[in-house]
């Protein structure tokens, strides 16, 4: 299951995604650069205190970066969906 949150910049804007495993277990997924300098998931080391927290964390992000596109989804799999959508593209 998943919600579009915030529609960014079209060609250009970043996408952070809120992944969630039955309503808990919330994390943030984005992509970054890795250690080697090569694209890579970046996954948040622990899960968000709760929703509130996560919630005021895309906002400012959003306020900083209009262009950001934010993604909320619910599933076991939304670090590999993450992978497949956000590297490959």
């Amino acid at each position: 299951m998943g919600m579009l949150l915030a529609r960014g910049e079209p060609t250009g804007g970043g996408i952070l995604i809120l992944a969630f495993h039955n309503g808990t277990n919330p994390r943030t997924i984005e992509r970054g650069v890795g250690p080697d300098g090569t694209s890579a998931l970046l996954v948040s080391p622990q899960p968000a205190a709760d929703s509130t927290v996560l919630s005021q964390y895309w906002q400012r992000r959003r306020h900083s970066d209009p262009d950001l596109w934010v993604i909320e989804l619910d599933s076991p799999f939304a670090e590999r969906f993450a992978a497949e959508a956000i590297l490959a593209g």
